[in-house]
């Protein structure tokens, strides 16, 4: 037997050990890119709801009921009505 023969099986093993780091990596790569996607959505609907808080926190102070900021900032009542409850709660 010569030491220049081929192992096939030794071969086959490490194409599917490198195929699996290749694939690890782009997998590690797609999922950063993502969840930087994700974070950065997130952070910009944070910033909103605090915005919005901010807003209605100064409308209320101005004596303006839950309606008329609706009615002002052309939002949905609920949503204004749910962060009024939230304000009025860490009072």
């Amino acid at each position: 037997m010569s030491i220049y023969e081929y192992d096939k099986e030794f071969e086959e093993k490490k194409l599917r050990k490198a195929e699996y780091e290749a694939g690890r990596q782009d997998g590690i790569e797609i999922g950063r890119q993502d969840g930087i996607e994700i974070g950065r959505q997130d952070g910009i609907e944070i910033g909103k709801r605090i915005l919005l808080e901010k807003i209605i926190k100064k409308k209320l102070k101005k004596g303006k009921s839950t309606e008329q900021i609706a009615d002002e900032l052309e939002e949905d009542i609920n949503i204004i009505q749910k962060v009024v409850e939230k304000l009025k709660s860490q009072i």
